[in-house]
């Protein structure tokens, strides 16, 4: 897939064109509140459960409508923003999925609970295929690299979310979920207040001359491409199942070992995403999409093998391995089907990952 989808990088921006350093930064931080959402809810649940008296399934129902919501639906939403070419879906959908989850909380019915994760879901699948599709229009010649500080973003955010629901249901119950709107409100005000800067970088790539030159959509190269996407987050997902049991069960650690190798696999991701985008803007997609890809084989073949320090060693270099082409995959799907750049996030962001998932 690498091979064919890198006949189109020569459609990569001239390096003199620089990055909107202020609007990169807002749809970042959008997509951290976006996926602060996605992570309160599983916090959120053992409260439910306790509280509420849940059961397991009803708590398990409520994290499937989410992923349903918040992920499978993506494409949809991107083919409906290629459309319609609106920034606002944008704020919008952070506003609406902060809303959303953070009423999980005071809702007085399960079916309350289940509608209003579900509008939450709705909101976080509106803002990712959008969000996806500006990063390159305003990252300049470094569009790897923007694609990888949103990446990240969303990285950070599920991490913050546990920590709101966990700080707001210590202190105020329940109705301290309300606190996880807090954070999606104030990136909602931030991508409004640079809603002009995206609506003119639009505009500047539509008259481009290079627009007219775009080839057409290339869906043979896009579907391996998205293939790989499914491959990569089936061995992700179940690495992050894996990985804190087999330290504890046969390398006979403590829960706290397990829990740091996973918290080192991903922070090392995180890293490898960053440096992944820009080894791409600067040397190209190739080297680094097949050497990220071709690692992952003896590395995640050595660590049944390793013994608990080599295990470390062997996460670590996994995690960046793994995620060093995740924001260079968006690029390259919306290069791919440059006439449906939305529709291609929403379906390697949304969809692809939905299926690794269910294989992992």
């Amino acid at each position: 897939v690498a091979w064919r989808a890198m006949a189109t990088e020569a459609q990569a921006l001239p390096a003199a064109v620089r990055a909107d350093r202020r609007a990169l930064a807002a749809i970042a931080a959008g997509h951290m509140s976006s996926d602060l959402c996605q992570g309160a809810v599983p916090a959120l649940l053992p409260y439910l459960i306790s509280d509420r008296g849940l059961s397991y399934a009803r708590a398990t129902a409520l994290l499937l409508a989410l992923t349903v919501s918040s992920s499978v639906i993506q494409p949809l939403l991107g083919h409906a923003s290629d459309r319609m070419q609106g920034a606002w879906l944008m704020p919008a959908g952070v506003l609406v999925g902060g809303a959303g989850i953070a009423l999980a909380g005071v809702t007085d019915s399960y079916a309350a609970t289940l509608a209003v994760v579900i509008v939450g879901g709705i909101g976080v699948a509106a803002f990712h295929p959008e969000g996806a599709r500006y990063v390159p229009l305003v990252a300049g010649s470094g569009a790897s690299t923007g694609m990888g500080l949103y990446s990240v973003g969303g990285n950070a955010g599920f991490v913050v979310g546990p920590a709101v629901v966990t700080a707001g249901v210590a202190v105020f119950g329940l109705r301290g979920t309300l606190l996880v709107a807090v954070i999606p409100a104030f990136s909602a005000l931030l991508l409004w207040s640079v809603r002009p800067r995206l609506v003119a970088a639009a505009v500047a790539k539509a008259a481009s001359p290079m627009t007219g030159a775009e080839e057409a959509d290339d869906w043979p190269a896009f579907t391996l491409l998205s293939a790989m996407v499914v491959a990569r987050t089936a061995v992700g997902y179940g690495l992050l199942g894996f990985v804190p049991i087999w330290f504890v069960r046969h390398l006979d650690s403590s829960t706290g070992a397990g829990n740091a190798a996973l918290t080192l696999l991903l922070a090392a991701g995180a890293a490898g995403t960053l440096v992944g985008g820009r080894l791409a803007d600067r040397y190209g997609a190739r080297p680094v999409v097949i050497g990220g890809m071709a690692a992952l084989f003896p590395l995640v073949a050595l660590l049944p093998l390793a013994g608990e320090p080599g295990a470390f060693v062997l996460c670590a270099a996994i995690g960046a391995a793994l995620d060093a082409n995740f924001g260079i995959t968006v690029v390259l799907a919306q290069r791919l089907l440059p006439s449906r750049p939305g529709a291609a996030s929403g379906i390697v962001l949304g969809f692809a990952f939905g299926l690794g998932g269910a294989a992992a």
